[in-house]
């Protein structure tokens, strides 16, 4: 997944004045924490460092701001990004990697613990609800020419 010019700039702005910077965007923009979660390719530790903070800190800002640990934010952002991933790239592998799992059957596992369907099964329903939906524009395309 990119990063957006607007979320490159917040990072600048936070890394700059990182802890209190968090401290101050809380839950209000959970942009921010989103960036930072992928500057870190989705590792506590090393977002801990970005932010110039402790992991004992992260942990009480992230329980504070989001009524989660670091770990399952983190981890709930990234299969959340997989879903997005999965319809931008049509590879489960490449996505697995993109994300920084070691292993296709972790991230197919975790996927489907997170969303009742594995990487795959989602993979071909997002093609086959985008293949209806071609279909049925071109059918209402159709009909207004007739």
């Amino acid at each position: 997944m990119k990063t957006t010019k607007s979320e490159v700039k917040t990072m600048a702005i936070g890394i700059l004045f990182s802890p209190k910077a968090w401290r101050i965007a809380g839950p209000r923009n959970s942009n921010l924490y989103l960036a930072f979660a992928r500057k870190s390719r989705f590792k506590v530790q090393k977002m801990a460092q970005l932010l110039g903070i402790s992991q004992r800190q992260l942990q009480r800002d992230t329980q504070r701001f989001f009524g989660l640990k670091p770990r399952h934010w983190i981890k709930q952002q990234r299969l959340t990004a997989a879903r997005n991933l999965l319809e931008e790239y049509g590879s489960v592998q490449r996505v697995s990697m993109r994300l920084g799992f070691k292993r296709l059957s972790h991230f197919s596992r975790e996927f489907k613990l997170f969303h009742g369907v594995s990487p795959r099964q989602y993979l071909n329903r997002s093609l086959k609800r985008r293949f209806i939906a071609k279909v049925k524009a071109a059918a209402s395309k159709a009909e207004f020419r007739g």
